[in-house]
């Protein structure tokens, strides 16, 4: 079994994970054939919901690396296995991610289906979502993402909630500690009755981030602490599962969160200890039925809500600021499988957004509805056709049709070799600060219209049932017409203001290798991943490229895994690259390239039915200084302690 990313190819009704006695075994059509088996635990059985088909570059993040950054933000988590850039203000501070050369707005977050991008910028602050809190995440990055809504232009990212109706009743807290007053307490909870299952899962976590750093921007550098970046965070989650019968399914999900956290200076600036602090609570609850007859034929409804609350403060500036928004939504699809190997699927969304604040003029709401129909269709065993089209209508704006078309090859009979070609327009409507915010809102602007042309190859083979290969290269080109950027005023440079520039190509090329072999009672799991991005402005007269690259969009991410298992020890080593990054449209100041690496050490016993498991975790090994955003340093090296006590009954 590949550790780094598990590519969706299911093409059976369930997917089903086993954890035998002696191995893990990801039971999935293609891939529980090509990967061998590689970690050695304790037996349980998990089983995973139906995961409809998807094509072309679609990647799971596998358990083992979900379980090992537990602790850590989703974002963190990321930017080890996928070859994404982070652009994070700080630990526990905002964080958000550029995938394929597009910025954070252009990026949409799915919740067991539900978009939660911020209803006021349209991003996702990656910082607030625990890995915990999910128990399966995808990664769609470019034109697929057109599967699951319309504005995800570089791509989208799913968090998944799965029952596991072979998994015995547990209970499991966690303590980790670590440097600069680093402290997280947690624990999970998972009851079985029948058909009846339930999940509760909860974490506070604190840190004063008083770390030290150099300051370059002084006439005459020296060290100095960090001060003014503590964060602290509550959450909270709760998951039912219910099967009425063997046709039919109920599934709540809630979570909700609160977190304060102190917003530091930046360096080039007088240092003002709690000048600037930002409150932020979220709360979330679904509610889903899902039918499947017995003739493949399959019915769902969604309903859900979404709340954000976000207060800032700042006392130097004497600003007070509130903002609320609530988002509901109603999700129906229906979905028809034939024996002649033709899918169809077909989907219409409902969504309301609400927003309070005085930074707008007047309460905004606004209504978007979503129409998606997909047909996919395998002739033979070599060739499978791929067609889709997404319309979506907001108020006072309507995007044009948005097609997906795409043809999948496979030279070989074992299909572990495939050729793929897909082109997909998208579109993503201006959010609600970019529209409405006080001053600096712009009304008049148009929607972003992209272009996407997408092709590659993957290959995967499985030796002496003991060493798997893996290797996926895809080339992208995509075209976003209206970009929407913030840049000063050409006036008032203190006031930013939204526009759409004329036209943004975004280009380049991905390669991932995954290499696993397993003896006895070891496994070594690796993964290299690297990506190459030209993302710059064409000119409004002759539509050639400036060639500047666009702020804050590196060309080079490159990182590397590798997961070593003996016995009861365990060890992960990681690396993230990062090329140079400009912070302004004319490239005059550049953050420099940086080079992180990561090791964890950890060692599990038994004791009756009680499991315990020790963790030692060193960040940034080599003690490297770097800035994420410019005038905003990161730690040097630093270490969490974490303990684990698993109850099985």
């Amino acid at each position: 079994m590949m550790l780094i990313f598990d590519r969706v190819l299911s093409q059976d009704n369930s997917s089903i994970a086993h954890v035998q006695s002696d191995s893990l075994q990801i039971v999935h059509s293609y891939h529980n054939k090509i990967y061998p088996d590689t970690i050695k635990l304790k037996s349980i059985t998990v089983s995973a919901k139906h995961i409809e088909e998807t094509h072309f570059s679609t990647y799971r993040i596998p358990k083992i690396v979900m379980e090992a950054q537990k602790e850590r933000s989703l974002g963190e988590m990321l930017q080890k296995v996928a070859p994404i850039y982070l652009k994070d203000y700080g630990p526990g501070n905002t964080s958000t991610i550029t995938l394929r050369g597009t910025n954070a707005a252009q990026t949409q977050i799915y919740w067991n289906g539900v978009p939660i991008n911020a209803a006021g910028t349209g991003q996702t602050d990656f910082s607030t979502i625990p890995v915990m809190s999910g128990d399966e995440i995808l990664i769609l990055p470019g034109l697929i993402s057109l599967e699951k809504g319309s504005g995800g232009l570089g791509g989208s990212i799913e968090i998944n909630n799965n029952p596991r109706w072979n998994e015995i009743n547990r209970c499991e807290a966690n303590i980790e500690t670590g440097s600069f007053g680093y402290q997280s307490y947690g624990g999970k909870a998972a009851i079985r009755y029948k058909t009846l299952q339930s999940r509760f899962y909860t974490r506070f976590q604190s840190a004063d981030n008083d770390f030290e750093y150099i300051n370059n921007t002084l006439a005459e550098p020296r060290k100095e602490k960090r001060v003014g970046a503590s964060n602290h965070q509550w959450l909270v989650g709760e998951d039912f599962y219910l099967n009425t019968d063997s046709l039919n399914s109920i599934e709540i999900h809630l979570f909700t969160q609160s977190l304060l956290r102190d917003i530091p200076s930046p360096i080039s600036t007088v240092q003002l200890p709690e000048n600037e602090k930002m409150k932020l609570d979220d709360a979330r609850i679904m509610a889903s039925w899902r039918h499947q007859s017995k003739n493949q034929f399959r019915l769902g409804l969604k309903s859900a809500w979404t709340y954000n609350y976000m207060n800032y403060q700042n006392k130097l500036a004497a600003i007070n600021s509130t903002y609320t928004t609530h988002q509901g939504f109603l999700i129906m699809n229906a979905s028809k499988y034939w024996k002649n190997n033709t899918h169809l699927e077909s989907e219409i969304r409902f969504q309301s957004q609400v927003a309070r604040t005085a930074n707008y003029a007047n309460n905004i709401n606004r209504n978007i509805t979503s129409l998606w129909i997909k047909l996919d269709h395998h002739l033979g065993s070599f060739v499978n056709l791929y067609a889709g089209m997404r319309k979506e209508i907001a108020e006072s704006t309507s995007t044009p049709l948005l097609p997906i078309v795409g043809v999948e090859l496979f030279p070989t009979a074992t299909k572990n070799l495939a050729f793929y070609m897909a082109f997909a327009k998208n579109s993503r409507i201006p959010a609600l600060n970019d529209l409405y915010w006080v001053p600096g809102g712009n009304p008049n602007l148009k929607p972003e219209i992209s272009h996407h042309l997408e092709s590659g190859l993957r290959f995967q083979q499985n030796l002496l049932n003991r060493i798997s290969f893996g290797l996926q290269v895809n080339a992208y080109s995509s075209r976003i017409k209206d970009w929407i950027a913030w840049m000063p005023d050409s006036v008032m440079i203190s006031i930013w203001k939204p526009s759409n520039l004329k036209h943004v190509k975004a280009s380049g090329f991905e390669i991932l290798m995954d290499i696993g072999c397993t003896w006895s009672k070891t496994s070594l799991n690796s993964r290299l991943s690297y990506a190459f991005n030209i993302t710059n402005e064409e000119t409004e007269d002759d539509h050639q490229e400036r060639q500047l690259q666009l702020p804050y969009t590196p060309q080079h991410i490159g990182n590397f895994s590798l997961y070593l298992v003996h016995h009861s020890f365990g060890f992960i080593y990681s690396m993230n690259y990062i090329g140079k990054r400009f912070i302004n449209y004319n490239e005059s100041y550049v953050l420099k390239p940086y080079l992180l690496q990561d090791v964890s050490f950890d060692y599990h016993f038994s004791v009756k039915k009680h499991e315990i498991k020790l963790t030692l975790k060193f960040y940034n090994l080599l003690n490297v200084q770097w800035e994420n955003i410019a005038y905003q340093p990161m730690p040097g090296r630093y270490f969490h302690l974490g303990f684990s006590f698993l109850l099985n009954h």
